[in-house]
């Protein structure tokens, strides 16, 4: 899958613009309140995971990513007949699969979201919002728009605690064209798999999110509490250790392929 960019509602920028305009919500939310919220987001969620097997006829992730591409190929071949120049390689294929309304939309519920992280039921409210806007059916073909919302949607339910249904949610993530390779979806999804005991796994999975963070803004300081995500220092150190194991393992496809 090419990587393509998270949408300009990612950027930490806009953050003071969304607490502007979010309206006040009252104190913590209470536990009982926060698993009625959860069990309206599981029901969108499970909406996304059904239009997968629908497409695929199988649970089986092989299959899905098989059947996801062909999916693409035919509406990036689709817009071609409109536009000869389109190139999904440059161009985000939510901007033209979905409407500039439902993008924008979206956009202000995820600036929204963004803003709550002291306030996990009414993101987790705002995350499910997002995805009722989008085509259950075909939210794999809305690019960066449906990827941003799950990510945004999986941090929150990892910072809550709610890590079943925050692997869920980033499991599925990962079948959205352009997340593979994205370093913070990598990054998210080892941190839930390691909070949950997936040592292997997580160490796979941060391994690679260091190795995709050519910038090093992911993983900037870590020890400090900078950089884009903050992590203590054993999830640091697996990957690394994820990190060199990756980077051997493509040494040596090199040199078998050389």
């Amino acid at each position: 899958h090419p990587v393509l960019c998270i949408p300009a509602c990612a950027d930490p920028s806009c953050r003071s613009l969304a607490m502007a305009a979010e309206p006040e919500v009252g104190p913590r939310a209470s536990a009982s309140s926060l698993e009625a919220t959860l069990s309206l987001y599981e029901t969108e969620l499970g909406k996304w995971w059904d239009a997968l097997e629908a497409l695929a006829g199988t649970m089986d992730a092989e299959a899905i990513c098989s059947c996801v591409d062909r999916a693409t190929e035919e509406a990036v071949a689709r817009q071609r007949e409109v536009d000869s120049t389109f190139d999904p390689e440059t161009c985000d294929l939510g901007e033209v699969t979905l409407s500039d309304k439902v993008r924008t939309g979206v956009d202000m519920l995820c600036l929204r979201a963004n803003a709550l992280d002291d306030k996990p039921e009414a993101a987790l409210k705002i995350w499910a919002d997002a995805m009722r806007l989008l085509p259950a059916d075909q939210f794999y073909l809305c690019g960066t728009t449906a990827s941003y919302v799950l990510m945004g949607a999986g941090d929150t339910l990892h910072k809550s605690g709610k890590l079943d249904a925050a692997l869920s949610t980033m499991r599925l993530v990962m079948f959205i064209p352009g997340t593979i390779g994205t370093p913070y979806a990598h990054f998210l999804l080892g941190a839930v798999k390691a909070e949950m005991g997936d040592v292997e796994g997580a160490t796979v999975e941060l391994g690679r999110a260091l190795f995709l963070d050519e910038g090093g803004e992911l993983f900037e300081t870590v020890s400090e509490g900078k950089g884009k995500a903050s992590i203590d220092p054993e999830l640091f150190e697996m990957a690394k250790r994820g990190a060199a194991e990756l980077q051997l393992e493509m040494e040596r496809i090199e040199h078998e392929e050389g």
